[in-house]
Order: structure tokens, then sequence, then C-alpha cells
């Protein structure tokens, strides 16, 4: 049993709440606005407070603020039913618990809610004074210019709550994936959202750079210190003093370099190609890579003290495939709503048979390719809505050909009957029937590997059917 403070305006959802957790042997006590629960806490104990991320007056993030400028150390879930990557890492920097998505369904909620309330319970329990924080002047964290970053997955909402961690210290960050996931924007939101996000960031491609001139670029060099060094130059690592650098590709370095990088970490200092002054430097290193850096140093091409340097805090990426089919619509929209239009023309949809389409589609180029694709539909697209011909993905590269479910491909027979009709042709019935037959046998034979008595059997005609058919199309051909 525990004391849950409920702070929700949804008055009918906050009382089937109460009423379920009061079923599971909880006291709740429920409050619609924020303002009147910071009174509450501040004179009652509560063990646990579930609020709502949109409330009206006070919102949840700035709730989570207050309570921290006045110093009460109470657990808070926060809810909610539209998140954001941004209000997602926020609420964790204001010290929530954990934040949860609102299910549709209330009872989905309460299945949702009650593990995580016996989690929380359980570790404050480990340790039952109560704490009480020292006054802090906590504000709501920046929304504006931050990485655009989305994705409501599970894999998702697990990364911004990585994020949001990584972002309240200075460790080394290793982020691994993919290409094409989106490793920078995941490093230049940890930048953003943390304490050195008004010092530089500077981002390095390592496997861009010659190797002959990547230390150059990565540490200076003196005038002289080379054929063409005819100026004394200031590396990278010098740039981002203070501040962050990231070292994207980070598998593809050589080794010497990998050593050099290893000292800077150790000992936070750098010696300029061709000089023999030691500079101190102090920066936060992030860094990304699709290959696989134990495989590495098992074969002897990656430094195990570097990686386990970099190492110390990991973010495994999930692929695009592993995100699922409403990350990819989220993906889609959002990137073909950046699309430049002219002025005073609508914006460009998608048809919801195209959409079925980047659904079915694997996805090995991850978001850079889904990206790529979306830019493309959109200057192809002739009219208002992109059809899944504009998106030119290879059909024999869909992850399943049979996904499309009864109301989008009833949908795609719509559209067909529709161009048939807008011809102004008569005798529609024959000319449709007939194309939809021929088709039908096509795709049967295809899927059937040609042999005519099984294709025959699963569309439910003779095999002497099954011929007459592809004669009359041979013959149609033909003349």
């Amino acid at each position: 049993m525990a004391r849950l403070l409920l702070i929700d305006d949804d008055t009918h959802l906050a009382a089937y709440l109460e009423d379920q957790l009061t079923q599971r042997g909880h006291l709740v006590r429920c409050e619609e606005e924020a303002e009147p629960a910071l009174d509450v806490l501040q004179d009652s104990e509560f063990e646990v407070v579930l609020a709502d991320c949109w409330l009206p007056g006070m919102s949840g993030l700035e709730f989570l603020a207050d309570l921290r400028r006045r110093g009460i150390a109470v657990p808070v879930l926060i809810m909610t039913g539209q998140t954001t990557p941004d209000t997602a890492i926020r609420a964790r920097q204001l010290g929530a618990w954990d934040y949860v998505v609102k299910p549709l369904d209330a009872k989905q909620l309460v299945n949702t809610l009650e593990p995580l309330i016996e989690e929380m319970l359980k570790i404050i329990r480990l340790n039952r004074e109560r704490v009480h924080l020292p006054p802090q002047d906590m504000t709501v964290p920046r929304e504006a210019s931050s990485p655009i970053l989305l994705g409501n997955s599970e894999p998702m909402q697990k990364i911004y709550k990585r994020i949001a961690d990584l972002a309240r210290s200075n460790l080394s960050v290793l982020i691994l994936g993919e290409t094409g996931t989106g490793k920078e924007l995941i490093a230049r939101a940890i930048f953003h959202y943390s304490d050195r996000s008004a010092k530089p960031f500077v981002a390095v491609n390592c496997a861009a750079i010659p190797e002959q001139l990547l230390e150059s670029e990565l540490f200076g060099h003196e005038k002289g210190a080379f054929t063409g060094a005819d100026r004394r130059r200031i590396g990278k690592f010098e740039q981002a003093d203070g501040g962050t650098i990231l070292l994207d590709e980070i598998g593809d370095m050589s080794y010497s370099t990998q050593a050099k990088i290893l000292r800077v970490l150790q000992e936070g200092e750098l010696v300029r190609l061709g000089g023999n002054e030691v500079l101190k430097i102090e920066v936060r290193v992030i860094a990304c890579t699709n290959r696989d850096l134990k495989a590495a140093m098992g074969e002897n091409t990656f430094r195990e003290d570097l990686y386990y340097r970099l190492a110390a805090a990991e973010i495994p990426v999930p692929s695009l495939r592993e995100r699922g089919a409403s990350d990819i619509e989220l993906l889609a929209n959002g990137f073909l709503s950046r699309e430049p239009r002219g002025e005073g023309q609508p914006p460009l949809t998608f048809h919801k048979t195209a959409l079925e389409k980047l659904r079915a589609y694997p996805w090995r180029g991850n978001v850079r390719e889904l990206k790529n694709v979306i830019q493309r539909a959109a200057l192809v697209c002739r009219g208002l809505q992109i059809l899944p011909d504009d998106l030119e993905l290879r059909p024999d590269q869909l992850r399943d050909k049979k996904s499309l479910d009864r109301e989008d491909a009833l949908a795609a027979l719509g559209t067909a009957i529709q161009w048939a009709w807008d011809t102004g042709q008569d005798n529609l019935w024959a000319m449709l029937s007939d194309r939809l037959k021929h088709e039908m046998i096509r795709f049967a034979l295809a899927e059937c590997d040609d042999k005519k008595v099984q294709a025959a059997k699963r569309l439910g005609i003779s095999r002497t059917t099954l011929d007459n058919c592809l004669d009359e199309e041979s013959q149609s051909q033909q003349t």
C-alpha cells in the first residue's frame, strides 16, 4: 500500500484511476491542478505523485521545477497523452522518476502504472529516511532550437531517457548503430540539454579525413610542422575546449591516432604537431561508430584501453526496422512537411497505399535512406498526394508484400476504378474485369513459382480456365 497523489484535469480518467488503484490497496488523493497539489505536498506526506504533463495553469514540467525549488523530494511519474522527445528529455532533467505515454485504453494505463509504482516503492523503501533536497533555482529547460528527433516507439523512448540522464553528466559517451540511424542527432541532443550547451560543439568525421591529415585536424599544428604548414593551425580539440567534441566514425581511426586520443582523455592535454608546448584542455568526448568495436579489438585494429575510456556510457541506437511502422510513418510525414512548396500551394500528403509501402520496406539505409526517398518523391510527385510509384522503391525489396490490410487494399482498388471512370470511356465493366482477372493470374503465378495447378487452386478456377485466360492475354498483346 502507498499514499499516492494523482494530478489530472481529466476527471473521468482520474476517477477511474483512483478506483482501480484503491482496489489495489493504495490510498489515493486527486487534484485537478498543480498549484493546489504543491500546497498539499508541502503539508502532507505522499510516497508517489502521478501527474499529467499538460495541466491547466501550471504544467507538469513547471510543477516538477517548483518541487525542486521548494526542496520537496517526492518521486513523480509524469503521464502524457502527447509526448515529444523534448518533453520526455526535459521531464527527466527536472527530476521526474519516469514518464509514461497514456494509451487510449484506460485499463491498459492502469496495467502500465501498477508495476512502475511497485518498482518506485521498492526502491524508496530501501531507505525510509525522507531526504528533502535543498531549494534550487530550477527553471524549465529551454525548448527552442533543440535537435530534431522524431519517434514515439519504445526503443526511442529509452533513447530519450538515456539522453536526459547523460546530459547531466560529463561522462564520455559511445553511440553505436547502423549507418543512417541518427547517431549524430543523438550526440547533439546530449550536448543541447547539458550544462555545456553555451560552449562549443565541434563535430569531426574521422572517416572523411585522410589519415595523414586527421592528426593535424584534431590536434592542430605549428608553422613548418610539415610541407605546406605555412602557419599555425588550431585543432578541433582546442576549438572545443570547455565544450563537446563529436568523433564520428571513430572505428575508422588509425591505431596511432587512437593512442593520441587516449592521452587527451586520460591527461586532458595535447601537443600540436611540430610543437613542444603541452596544452591543457577540458572537453567532453562523444564518439559514434557503425563498426563492431569489440570485434575490432579482437583483430587488434582498435585499442581496448581507448574503447573503455570512450564507453563510460553507451547508447545503442535502434535501426529503423526495429522502431516499427508508427515511427516510419511519423518520420515520413515529418520529412514531407519540411519539403518546400510554392507560394499558395497546399502541403503534400501521402496516399494510404504509399504509407503502406513505406511501412513494408526494409530500410537498410535507415532514417537517412527514408529522408532521401521522401525528398525524391516530393520532387517527382505531380499531384497533391504522394503515390506508391512516386516513392521509387523496388518491389523485390519490400519486407512483406502481403502486409496491406483490407481497408488499404480496397482503397487501392477504389483508386483504379476512379482512374478508369475519369477516362470518360464506356464499357468499364468489361475493361476492369478483364484487367483484374489478368492481374490476379499474373500475381498468383508469381507467388506459386509458375506452377499453374497450384495457382489455379488458390484462385478457385480450373487449370483450363487459367490457360484460356493466358491465351487471351497473349492474343491481345499480339494484336
